[in-house]
C-alpha cells in the first residue's frame, strides 16, 4: 500500500467519524494511540499525518472502535475484543486487508487482559473462545 493510499484511508476515517467523537493529534510517540470513552476522545500521534503506516491505520480503526462499541461497565478484555473486531470489520468494508501479524498481536493483548481480569476475580468472564477475533 502506498503512502498516498494510507493518507487517504486515514483522512477518510477522520472525516467519517470526526462528528461522532473528538479526534485529536498530539506530540506523542508513533505507537501511542488512545481513546477515552466518557469524553469520546481519540488521541493519535501527530507524526502519523506525515508518516502513515498500515499499523497506524489499524490502530486508528481500533481506537474508533472503542468509542463506538464500548462502555465503562465492560471488562477491559471485552472492550479490547469489541474494539478490535469492529476495526477488522471496518477494515474489510473500506478495502484494507489487515495483516495477520496485527490480528495476532491484538488477540494476544485481548487474552492478556482476560488473564488479568481473571486474577482480579472477574465474575462471568467470557471464555477465550468467546474473545477470539474473526478475521
Amino acid at each position: 500500500m502506498t503512502k498516498s493510499d494510507l493518507k487517504n484511508y486515514h483522512n477518510r476515517l477522520y472525516v467519517e467519524y470526526r462528528n461522532q467523537m473528538h479526534i485529536v493529534f498530539e506530540d506523542l510517540p508513533e505507537d501511542d494511540f488512545g481513546s477515552y470513552l466518557e469524553s469520546r476522545y481519540v488521541v493519535l500521534p501527530e507524526c502519523i499525518k506525515k508518516k502513515p503506516s498500515e499499523w497506524s491505520l489499524f490502530a486508528f480503526l481500533h481506537e474508533i472502535g472503542h468509542i463506538l462499541t464500548n462502555n465503562t461497565n465492560q471488562y477491559r478484555c471485552v472492550q479490547e475484543y469489541l474494539a478490535t473486531q469492529w476495526a477488522i470489520n471496518k477494515a474489510k468494508e473500506i478495502g484494507f486487508n489487515v495483516p495477520n501479524e496485527y490480528i495476532n498481536s491484538y488477540q494476544k493483548y485481548i487474552y492478556d487482559w482476560r488473564k488479568l481480569c481473571a486474577k482480579r476475580k472477574g465474575i462471568r468472564l467470557p471464555t477465550e473462545i468467546e474473545l477470539t477475533l474473526q478475521p
